[in-house]
């Protein structure tokens, strides 16, 4: 099944994020890209000098190769001195969806972190009933992805991309309208809890090659 592992880092080296992110797009990228079991791979920018990948797989393994293939440039480029990695958050997709647009280059990323004791079919159904509706109602959305950490316990994770801020704002307010309805299902596979949200602006994002 299709892998998903998100990393998160803090620059606190004499490198900014953003160099960074360059060196990442320019010497990492085309190594990742690579690999035969690559999807996608994305950088992205947070704040306060913190950054970030997500990478798409078409398994496990693929993915397990990819992040070592990054830990082991993280660890002995010269751009990367310094670079802290805070959290790596993984495991495997269970719903996409695929708005409007393909190039993510400058999009808006948007990832939130749901505690939510419900298994993945309940999940299921509550995307069906009360997400996707907002979902396609959604202009500026570009893209969604769901998966379940295979590492914390009752973690669920929602990667969104948008063509803008205002376009994350609005869906973010939709969806806060729906998990205070306590007649949804959204609402109950999530007890109502406001999720841990990540912002960020995608910098750049990478295909296989070959």
């Amino acid at each position: 099944m299709t892998y998903v592992v998100v990393r998160l880092y803090t620059a606190s080296g004499p490198h900014t994020a953003e160099q960074i992110l360059h060196a990442g797009a320019q010497q990492l990228a085309p190594q990742i890209a690579r690999n035969p079991g690559l999807l996608r791979y994305t950088l992205f920018e947070v704040t306060d000098q913190r950054f970030g990948s997500a990478t798409l797989c078409i398994d496990r393994d693929a993915a397990q190769q990819t992040m070592k293939t990054a830990s082991d440039w993280v660890g002995s480029a010269m751009a990367t001195q310094g670079a802290r990695l805070d959290r790596v958050l993984q495991g495997e997709r269970f719903f996409a969806y695929q708005g409007t647009g393909h190039d993510l280059k400058g999009a808006w990323g948007d990832m939130r972190i749901f505690q939510s004791p419900a298994s993945v079919e309940e999940w299921h159904h509550a995307i069906e009933r009360d997400l996707k509706p907002l979902y396609g109602q959604e202009i500026g959305l570009m893209r969604v992805t769901i998966f379940k950490s295979s590492d914390l316990e009752d973690t669920y994770v929602v990667l969104g991309a948008f063509t803008d801020h205002d376009s994350c704002t609005r869906l973010a307010q939709n969806l806060r309208a729906v998990q205070e309805d306590q007649d949804s299902v959204f609402a109950q596979i999530t007890g109502g809890a406001l999720p841990e949200v990540t912002e960020s602006t995608i910098f750049e994002t990478f295909a296989r090659s070959g």
